[in-house]
Order: C-alpha cells, then sequence, then structure tokens
C-alpha cells in the first residue's frame, strides 16, 4: 500500500444534454431508443442502454455537447457493467456534427471494469465513441458516459491517514433454534470515510470539497488515498459534509477542516 492524494469528478459534461435527439447513432449503426439515450443522458432515468451495430461496420454514438467543455475537462469514464471488454474503441471530437474535421483524442481497447480515460487534448462541442470492427447484430451495453476533470487535492490539504474503506452489505437475518438464517438482499457496496484538514479559505482544494459538499443528491466519481485500492468508484454522500473553522491562525487565514461519508452507487 501507498499513499496519494484523493481526487473527484463532480461535473459531467453529458449531464449537459437536455432533448434525447442529441445523442444519436453514426454510420453502420442502429437508432438506439430513447430509453438508453434518457439512461445515458441522466441515469435517475434508466440505469443501463443499448446500440446495436449493423452488417459490416464500426458501430458509433455521437453526441452533442450543448456547448465546449471547460478546459481540463479531459477525464472520460466508462461505469461498470459494460460490454466493450476487448473492443478496440477510438475516440474523436470535432465543432460539426458531420464530424467533417475530426480529431482522434483517444483510442485504447476495452478491459473490463470502469474505464477511465484521459483524453489528450481538450474537448469540442461535439463527440463521437466508436467501436472498431464490430459485426452486424452486435449489440453494446453501457450505464453512460462520464465527461469532466478529475481534481485532485493539493499537498497542502491534510488526509488524516485513518480514512475508511469498508463494505456495507444489506442482509435480512432470522433467528431460529438452529441457527441464523441470512438472506443477502443486494450485493456488498464499498463506504468510505474521509477527514481533511488544513483547507484555506478561498484555495482550489476549497473550492472542490465545496463543490462535493453541493453534490449531496447526485453522484460523483472518487479516487480514494490508497494506491492499492484506486479506483474510481461511483459514490453518493450519505449524509451532508461536515465543515468546521480550524483554529490554525484565525488572525492570519481561516482554515477549515471537512469530513466525508461515502457511499458506492451500484449501477
Amino acid at each position: 500500500m501507498s499513499y496519494r492524494q484523493p481526487a473527484f469528478m463532480v461535473d459531467n459534461a453529458v449531464s449537459a444534454i437536455k432533448d434525447t435527439a442529441d445523442i444519436y447513432e453514426w454510420a453502420y449503426t442502429e437508432a438506439p431508443s430513447t430509453a438508453s439515450r434518457r439512461a445515458w443522458i441522466d441515469g435517475r432515468q434508466g440505469t443501463v442502454g443499448t446500440f446495436e451495430t449493423t452488417a459490416g461496420g464500426n458501430g458509433a454514438i455521437r453526441m452533442d455537447l450543448q456547448a465546449i467543455p471547460p478546459a481540463g475537462h479531459r477525464t472520460m469514464i466508462v461505469p461498470d457493467g459494460h460490454t466493450f471488454t476487448g473492443k478496440l474503441i477510438n475516440v474523436y471530437r470535432d465543432d460539426s456534427f458531420s464530424f467533417g474535421s475530426a480529431v482522434q483524442i483517444e483510442g485504447f481497447t476495452a478491459a473490463a471494469g470502469v474505464i477511465e480515460r484521459e483524453a489528450t487534448s481538450d474537448l469540442e462541442q461535439f463527440l463521437l465513441w466508436r467501436v472498431q470492427d464490430s459485426s452486424g447484430g452486435d449489440v453494446y451495453t453501457l450505464a453512460g458516459w462520464w465527461i469532466g476533470e478529475k481534481e485532485t487535492l493539493s499537498d497542502d490539504a491534510y488526509v488524516d491517514p485513518r480514512f475508511g474503506n469498508r463494505y456495507q452489505s444489506q442482509i435480512a437475518e432470522t433467528e431460529y433454534p438452529g441457527g441464523t438464517a441470512a438472506l443477502e438482499i443486494a450485493p456488498p457496496r464499498r463506504r468510505f470515510t474521509l477527514d481533511v484538514r488544513n483547507v484555506l479559505a478561498g484555495s482550489a482544494d476549497y473550492t472542490l470539497l465545496d463543490s462535493v459538499a453541493q453534490a449531496r443528491a447526485r453522484s460523483f466519481w472518487y479516487w480514494p488515498p490508497d494506491t492499492e485500492d484506486a479506483g474510481p468508484y461511483l459514490v453518493r454522500l450519505t449524509q451532508d459534509v461536515q465543515r468546521v473553522q480550524d483554529f490554525k491562525a484565525p488572525a492570519v487565514a481561516t482554515y477549515y477542516r471537512f469530513r466525508l461519508e461515502m457511499l458506492e452507487d451500484k449501477l
């Protein structure tokens, strides 16, 4: 085990899409259903979406992000549960839905689990995700795309080394004379706790943790401090973030400490 500063990705450029018509197929791809498009835009409207390739081509989905994402928003994530494993994925950007001057910003062979990639350049308003060498009738399933900025706490922020990382289980148990019967209602989920001190008011660390604190009703990505369990994990806050003033030297500057409690958000 080794230590690193934790990181977060709160914003998702894909969530800015308001019309399902702004996620659409490209060549050699059947039009995805409206339900699939809704799921990709907002996971609260569905858990997964699918698209199907036609004969003899590369399946592809393109999207209109409504505006050029801010500089630095290069982190692209596909949650666990996708069916891209072993497939070559190419990602392109363009300033037009026609992709007449498309620029490739990533290319990789997808592995199982969460896909996390960093684009080689800043994005444009239009993005195309293409699965190479698909066969006709191939169906791909995914829970959505996340596009944002992975932000890491600076070394100025002190992270308590007693950060928590355990499993939370949902189990119904019944005692009877011969023993105990247990029924697992849902798979175990990770539960995290994080305490951060020495956060200067107005600093980049403060702004980042404040944005996490305001994400009480939605999911975000979390990279824990433990490199042996690197993540990222899609999580939700289980309660309001505690933010308390640290009286380090209040006459000189105001510092805060934050306490976060998070639960893995299974899709």
